[in-house]
């Protein structure tokens, strides 16, 4: 008669288990589904092949631009390291932002995947920024002054412009920003929206 210890029985049942193994469904979603070796989500899915290899047909992660916007060149919108976030997938060499309201923090952005290669989505790309001015300025109208998320009250009558700062081809340099710059946004319909216009280069952060 053959005996076996616990540890030995442990370590042939994970051998077994192993050879054996089929997907276990870890959790399912309307979004994505998630077993023990892998998630998919629609037409995409990653695989665990092994402990150190993963197969996938997700579509390359978009090049991320960190900004904020800021008052009269001061870092005033919010306090050191918040930040609005884009990823930079143009559409026929264009994007437009969602209108921004200044000193709001934005929920969390999970972005959807998509093919790349069918969009065009690398390449130059005129990126418009939209930022909602209007509770500032009717604040600068009504008690004289607006309080920032971050600094001191700006007093209307030393409101001089409004600026964008970020990652490249942005700069994080407040000192750079100055009336008639390029990070200057500009509201030419006078209804408290301002915008600017800006050339990036849309890239990938992993070959196809």
């Amino acid at each position: 008669m053959v005996t076996i210890s616990v540890s030995q029985m442990i370590a042939l049942t994970c051998v077994l288990a192993t050879q054996l193994h089929a997907q276990v469904y870890v959790y399912r979603s309307d979004d994505f589904v998630l077993t023990d070796t892998s998630v998919r989500q629609g037409p995409f899915e990653a695989v665990a092949a092994s402990r150190d290899r993963i197969t996938t047909n997700y579509p390359r992660a978009a090049q991320e631009v960190m900004f904020k916007f800021s008052i009269n060149g001061e870092e005033n919108e919010f306090v050191p390291g918040v930040d609005h976030m884009i990823y930079l997938r143009p559409v026929a060499g264009r994007i437009v932002t969602p209108v921004y309201t200044f000193g709001q923090v934005d929920p969390p952005l999970m972005p959807e995947p998509r093919k790349a290669a069918a969009t065009g989505e690398e390449g130059p790309t005129m990126v418009t920024f939209r930022l909602d001015m209007r509770h500032v300025l009717l604040s600068f109208r009504e008690r004289g002054h607006y309080d920032p998320p971050n600094g001191p009250p700006i007093k209307a009558a030393e409101f001089e412009g409004v600026y964008i700062v970020g990652t490249e081809p942005l700069s994080w340099d407040f000192r750079a920003l100055q009336p008639g710059s390029r990070f200057e946004l500009h509201d030419p319909e006078r209804d408290g929206i301002y915008t600017v216009t800006l050339a990036f280069e849309a890239s990938y952060n992993r070959p196809p």
